[in-house]
């Protein structure tokens, strides 16, 4: 059994390696949502069950999403992206799970 800190350790570092000191043409939500099943659990929707699908609004924002872990509890932790619109129409994004 791993302690929640390594859980976060992992995820962060994975969801580093995607977004991080990059300028990206899209918000990379798939392989966001599938570091974050690897390492924690499913991304939930409002309601709790598992995430259907997002539209990302805007030049920028954020948002956060609960998190059930691989034992079907809710993980103490919550996903949170955020993105900027550059002038050159390519993206800063920043991904963590806290």
């Amino acid at each position: 059994m791993t302690s929640k800190q390594t859980t976060l350790n992992h995820v962060n570092k994975a969801l580093s390696a995607i977004v991080n000191g990059k300028y990206l043409d899209a918000v990379p939500l798939d392989a966001i949502f599938t570091a974050v099943r690897e390492h924690v659990g499913e991304v939930l929707d409002v309601d709790n069950t598992p995430l259907g699908g997002i539209i990302l609004c805007g030049e920028c924002g954020a948002v956060n999403f609960q998190i059930r872990d691989t034992d079907g509890r809710l993980f103490a932790g919550r996903l949170h992206i955020s993105w900027y619109t550059m002038q050159s129409r390519r993206y800063e994004v920043l991904a963590y799970v806290s």
